[in-house]
C-alpha cells in the first residue's frame, strides 16, 4: 500500500519534523525486515546497530522535504558479511527519490530550463541536468529491449478503395492477413505483396 504522505510503497510513518518555514523532515522505517542476505542467501541475520539514509523528496505543503528512512545495518552470521537493506523508492548511491527524480525529468521534458529547475527544488543546476540524462538513457535501455514485429499491420482506415494502385509500387509492403472482420477480408484476398526483408 502506498503511504498517503510520501507517495511510496512499504514505509511506515514514524513522524513530520519541521525544520524551518521553508524545510521540513518525513521520518520513515520500512515495514518488512530483510529475510536473506543479499550476498549467500543465508537466513541467519543479526542487527548491528540502527541506521538512518537521508534523501531529497517531492514538496510537502509548499515546503522542501527530505525523507529520513530508519532502518538497520543487517550481519550474515554465515558470510559475515554487513549490509543495509535498499529502501523502497531510492536507488543505490542516490540522495533523492525516485518520485523527485522523474518529476525533475519531466519538466525539463517540458521545456523548463535546468536553472528554474534548480531555484523551485533542492538540487543544483548541474545535478538537475545529470539525473535528466540518467533517466534518458535508463528510458533508452528499456526500449531497446522491445521486440520489433516483422510484418506491420495496417487497418481498413489505411487502404485505399482500389489495391491496383498499391501493386504497381515497389516500395509497397507485405499485408499479412489475420483475425479480421468479414466486411474488411475482401481487401486481403486480392493478391499476396512482396515479404518486408529481414
Amino acid at each position: 500500500m502506498i503511504n498517503r504522505e510520501i507517495g511510496i510503497k512499504g514505509y511506515r510513518m514514524i513522524g513530520v519534523e519541521s525544520i524551518s518555514s521553508q524545510r521540513s523532515e518525513v521520518h520513515v522505517s520500512p515495514k518488512e525486515a530483510p529475510e536473506r542476505c543479499p550476498c549467500c542467501g543465508g537466513d541467519r541475520l543479526h542487527s548491528k546497530g540502527r541506521y538512518k539514509r537521508r534523501a531529497s523528496h517531492l514538496d510537502l505543503m509548499s515546503s522542501r522535504c527530505d525523507l529520513v528512512v530508519h532502518t538497520r545495518r543487517w550481519q550474515c552470521l554465515d558470510c559475515r558479511r554487513s549490509f543495509v537493506p535498499a529502501p523502497p523508492g531510492i536507488r543505490p548511491w542516490r540522495r533523492s527519490t525516485e518520485k523527485l527524480r522523474h518529476k525533475l525529468y519531466r519538466n525539463h521534458e517540458d521545456g523548463i530550463d535546468l536553472k528554474t529547475l534548480s531555484s523551485r527544488s533542492p538540487v543544483s543546476a548541474a545535478t538537475a541536468g545529470r539525473i535528466f540524462r540518467q533517466w534518458t538513457e535508463r528510458l533508452a535501455n528499456e526500449r531497446s529491449d522491445l521486440h520489433c514485429p516483422r510484418f506491420l499491420g495496417i487497418d481498413q482506415h489505411g487502404l485505399p478503395l482500389s489495391l491496383n494502385k498499391i501493386s504497381h509500387d515497389p516500395r509497397s509492403l507485405t499485408i499479412s492477413t489475420g483475425i479480421l472482420v468479414p466486411e474488411c477480408a475482401r481487401f486481403f484476398t486480392v493478391r499476396v505483396y512482396r515479404k518486408i526483408s529481414g
